[in-house]
């Protein structure tokens, strides 16, 4: 349509939390069903490289804010603006629309006045539509529906203790964070305030700090405005004050009354507000200094002899000076007449000047905002990049201590500090989902972390909450990618608890439950990489379940299909480390099986492509120690076939480098379960190529060193069944091959107090 817009983004894009696209959204559908010359209107909602939009009206005058840098207003002008602001948020209300944020910054000026026309324009009385609302040469727009909410609506993305506004204009109920209902007359206090702060200068309630301002608007009253500025009109006072009044029942019931009465005030008749008593401010002033207001009554009371005398006087002064001010309001009255008719006739000399001045300015104009919104962009751009890159330090530093040597447990510590942090504000706001998804993904990390520890009991008490954490965020955001990402990740980092556990029904519960995580992603996003690659992987875990409870067949079907996925991932992504990376976990994995069930000729060359490419990413980052353990896990795999084939020689130094990969890593991760299953490993098939190549009498080193290793390990996880289960076993089996030496005795009592009864395992197929 070739015209101005103004933008209005979310820069956090992919990363914002999921109740501010909601409050984003929000402002959208109220704009919309908000046709009116005072509100600035939405002309279209968007996304751009991921990054939510608005495209909303461009209004280029600036904000009334900003014209009015803490100048008052004379009285008709400012009696006038709030008349035409009133008229306009009633035209909201009669739709249901409470704005909940009315401020000067919030009010838009279709072109920037002057100093001094601004009586002329902007609050010029040309002509007004059929709903009321003005037309005048530079109009005022309200903005900004962030906040809005609709009444008797029971949604909302606040909760009870949360206070929503600012906090200079907003009502006292609002600065109580009280949640229980939306009332217009929340929009008729922000006029009030609005309406002094044109009259004095300043707003009502304004305090050194955030929480200052608070509590004034709660408890204080308001300074009268004639106080402050000796020239306001006494009934434009009290009607400014009725709108500021504690209580809403005391206020205007509506924007319509409270836009009548400053029409009633502007055309010179009496209004239909009535002045605060005597009696009711000293019982406010009482209220807010009890200990001074007991005093005063006592003296009062000593005085009350001295004062009836003067009484008679003090009232015939106070009619007096009452029919004084009734005269002096009824001339500004007239005045305000006259004012508003000379206004009247220089609009109109004005407007045909105005008109041909319209045309140049408009072109200027649109080639100032077009370098401004270019300008914007680019610096939206660079913010934009600041806070990603900021994100991705924080996200890095956490996982770096996690891989420095003897730091586990500090970064636990760490960890479930910060947990704890998200926790207590949980406690006090459970309805936020922000805090909500921040803790569940801490929850997910401090049980990655204690997993791989060794402490299963701990890391899945941690992972439950997570995924409860989740669920309740799913329950009111069914569609939420994260939040499936998140629980995905949660229930797979359980499954691998349930099967150190041995729980093998229980993992393979949760990792279906991933994969169907992952199907709902893919729904969404049919090639989503991420999501891919993390379904293949639950699949592979999901196979070893499957052998472990005889379905062989099964597991050699379900581990082609993940196969075939990383195949086609790497293909398309033949740069990237990760899809190898993956695809070489799966082939390796695949392999073993397949050599389990006697199908060797199929299974090596398997096992052979994901050595060689483990071999190719070690040679890149040969310190990680991710890298060196999966390395080395497919050293004992290939070491297997080469000591089957009879090549001892080779076999032995496939695992004599595994060994010499992993034990640096044992010593400086003592606390990390994998390197002392990964060495067992390695340990146990050098033990059998000893037994190949010297026979049972020959292998005493190899028995010593591994059972060294498995008393090691059943020391640091004395609940855990794998080392339990093989201790037990090789100490048995040494006890018999050494059985006439000393230690055979020690070695069977160890075993007996070890011993489990083992489950049954059905043949293979």
């Amino acid at each position: 349509l070739d015209r101005i817009v103004a933008l209005k983004m979310i820069l956090g894009g992919a990363i914002t939390s999921p109740d501010v696209l909601i409050r984003f959204e929000q402002e959208a559908r109220t704009v919309a069903q908000l046709q009116h010359p005072g509100i600035v209107q939405i002309h279209e909602v968007g996304e751009h490289r991921g990054l939510p939009y608005l495209s909303l009206e461009y209004v280029p005058g600036g904000t009334l804010h900003d014209w009015l840098r803490g100048r008052p207003l004379p009285a008709a002008e400012a009696a006038r603006l709030i008349e035409q602001l009133a008229r306009t948020t009633q035209f909201a209300h009669e739709r249901g629309v409470v704005h909940r944020d009315l401020k000067p910054a919030n009010l838009l000026l279709t072109q920037k006045p002057s100093d001094s026309s601004f009586e002329a324009t902007v609050m010029s009385d040309s002509s007004q539509s059929g709903d009321g609302s003005r037309d005048p040469q530079v109009h005022i727009k309200i903005a900004d529906f962030g906040l809005a909410r609709l009444l008797g609506s029971a949604h909302s993305l606040t909760v009870t203790g949360q206070v929503i506004g600012t906090p200079s204009y907003m009502a006292p109920e609002q600065a109580r964070a009280m949640g229980d209902g939306v009332h217009p007359t929340l929009d008729v206090y922000s006029l009030g305030a609005i309406l002094y702060e044109l009259l004095t200068g300043h707003p009502p309630f304004r305090g050194a700090t955030l929480l200052d301002t608070l509590a004034q608007v709660r408890n204080d009253e308001p300074v009268s405005p004639r106080r402050l500025q000796p020239g306001v009109p006494r009934d434009l006072e009290t009607i400014c004050l009725k709108c500021l009044e504690k209580a809403p029942e005391r206020r205007y019931a509506t924007a319509a009354a409270l836009a009548d009465d400053l029409q009633r005030f502007l055309n010179g008749e009496a209004i239909s507000a009535r002045p605060v008593m005597l009696a009711e401010r000293m019982w406010k002033w009482a209220r807010r200094s009890p200990a001074l207001a007991a005093l005063s009554t006592v003296t009062a009371a000593s005085a009350l002899l001295g004062v009836v005398g003067l009484l008679e006087g003090m009232r015939r002064a106070t009619a007096s000076a009452r029919d004084a001010r009734l005269d002096r309001d009824q001339a500004v009255r007239l005045r305000l007449v006259a004012d508003r008719e000379r206004e009247n006739a220089e609009r109109e000399s004005a407007q045909a000047e105005s008109a041909r001045a319209e045309a140049e300015r408009q072109q200027r104009a649109a080639e100032e905002e077009k370098q401004r919104a270019l300008t914007a962009r680019t610096e939206a751009e660079a913010s934009f990049r600041s806070a990603l890159e900021a994100v991705t330090a924080l996200s890095q530093f956490g996982r770096q201590l996690r891989l420095e040597p003897r730091q586990q447990a500090t970064s636990g510590r760490i960890i479930e500090e910060t947990l704890r942090f998200y926790e207590g504000f949980l406690t006090q706001r459970p309805e936020n989902p922000i805090l909500r998804l921040m803790a569940a993904m801490a929850l997910i990390e401090a049980g990655d972390l204690r997993n791989s520890m060794g402490d299963g009991d701990k890391a899945r008490e941690l992972l439950d909450r997570a995924v409860e954490y989740i669920d309740g965020l799913l329950a009111s955001h069914p569609d939420h990618l994260g939040c499936h990402a998140g629980r995905a990740k949660a229930l797979w980092l359980r499954g691998h608890v349930f099967r150190r556990l041995e729980k093998w029904d229980d993992a393979e519960r949760d990792y279906l439950a991933c994969i169907a995580h992952h199907d709902h992603l893919l729904a969404r996003r049919a090639d989503d990489p991420a999501a891919l690659v993390q379904k293949a992987n639950a699949i592979v875990n999901l196979c070893v379940v499957l052998q472990r409870t005889n379905r062989f067949r099964q597991s050699l079907e379900q581990y082609a299909a993940a196969a075939e996925i990383l195949r086609q991932l790497t293909q398309r992504h033949p740069a990237d480390e990760y899809y190898r990376s993956e695809l070489a976990l799966c082939l390796d994995d695949y392999g073993k099986q397949l050599w389990n069930f006697g199908r060797r000729s199929d299974a090596e060359p398997l096992l052979r492509e994901a050595l060689a490419a483990r071999e190719t990413l070690y040679d890149r980052r040969p310190n990680e120690p991710g890298v060196r353990t999966l390395l080395t896990r497919s050293l004992v795999a290939v070491a297997r076939c080469e000591a089957h084939a009879r090549r001892l020689e080779a076999a032995d130094e496939m695992l004599a480098r595994g060994a010499a990969l992993l034990e640096p890593l044992l010593e400086d991760y003592p606390d990390i379960y994998e390197y002392y299953s990964e060495l067992y490993w390695v340990y146990f098939e050098q033990l059998r190529v000893a037994v190949q190549r010297k026979g049972l009498l020959g292998i005493d080193p190899e028995w010593q060193r591994m059972l060294g290793l498995l008393q090691r390990a059943h020391q640091q996880f004395p609940q855990d069944p794998f080392f339990t289960d093989r201790y037990t076993q090789s100490n048995l089996r040494y006890a018999f091959l050494v059985w006439e030496t000393p230690e055979a005795h020690g070695l069977l009592e160890s075993a007996r107090d070890l011993f489990r009864p083992p489950a049954p395992k059905a043949d293979l197929p």
